[in-house]
């Protein structure tokens, strides 16, 4: 069975025309005509400065989802959760919506597939999250929030799909998981298409194509492939998953050296492999060593 999900998140509604935003969500989805619509957080506020939530907005994009009986499942992003009241009350209002279902922390079956939304309560801490991978069962697709610390986690998460919100329209792949990255809906969307035999995604904005099968990619449009940005994050995380522990036993110094230098953050660093004197230490070096220069 083909399934098609149209994946959302990251509502900057302060900046743009309420209306707007609204029916050109409302266009996506009539021109698609997807199965189930993933929202994958930060749907009532962008937390650009402005203290107020646009709950309703967003509910009326959920009410013509559930008119049209198609499927949606949201997870709550950080600002989300900043602006509990204006959650609460979309909360209350979707349990009257009988396609609409709020899944984060939770696992949900679609299609034959198992879907599992992880929000950004529980990847921002880094307890945990160690505490949820250890308990967690295997997934077909995860839906997630993360800022950029909390970005390694997701290569230790038990499913070859992952969606997640929060910055960056990009596809992350390494460690034999696919990340889809999507912010700033609805100028941007993700359109995946999920098949026994493979699944494809689309970012129609970015003229991205990606074809997936198995922990193999079948295809690649060129734009992505030939991304240095792309290339450079893959490589990192990729060497951050493999070499964790050396980095806990407080081994192979240099290498977390060359890593800090190709950009990663020292918070990302501590997140990850918690906060200690090596990272510090990797950290001093590497100031000394530009200082020298």
């Amino acid at each position: 069975m083909k399934t098609v999900f149209l994946v959302l998140s990251d509502y900057a509604w302060r900046n743009q025309n309420k209306s707007k935003y609204i029916s050109e969500t409302k266009r996506i989805v009539t021109k698609y005509q997807p199965d189930c619509v993933l929202f994958a957080g930060d749907l009532i506020n962008d937390g650009w400065g402005e203290d107020e939530s646009f709950d309703r907005e967003f509910f009326t994009i959920l009410s013509f989802l559930n008119k049209k009986k198609t499927y949606a499942f949201i997870i709550r992003g950080n600002h989300d959760e900043e602006y509990e009241d204006g959650y609460k009350r979309l909360s209350q209002s979707i349990q009257k919506l009988k396609y609409i279902k709020d899944i984060s922390g939770s696992y949900i079956i679609f299609n034959g597939l198992k879907l599992l939304g992880i929000p950004y309560g529980i990847i921002k801490s880094r307890v945990k999250i160690q505490q949820f991978i250890s308990s967690m069962e295997k997934a077909d697709i995860i839906i997630t929030h993360n800022a950029s610390e909390q970005f390694p986690w997701l290569f230790h998460l038990k499913s070859n799909l992952i969606i997640r919100g929060h910055f960056g329209t990009i596809f992350n792949h390494a460690n034999g998981k696919y990340i889809l990255s999507n912010d700033r809906s609805p100028e941007s969307f993700i359109l995946v298409e999920y098949s026994p035999e493979n699944i494809k995604v689309n970012y129609p904005k970015q003229k991205w194509k990606v074809t997936l099968r198995g922990k193999k990619i079948k295809s690649i449009s060129k734009d992505i492939k030939e991304n240095e940005y792309i290339k450079r994050d893959n490589s990192i995380y990729e060497k951050l998953f493999r070499h964790r522990n050396e980095f806990i036993e407080k081994t192979n110094k240099q290498l977390l050296i060359d890593l800090l230098k190709k950009g990663v953050a020292k918070k990302t660093l501590y997140h990850y492999l918690g906060e200690n004197r090596f990272i510090d230490e990797s950290y001093n070096d590497l100031q000394k060593e530009r200082a020298s220069k």
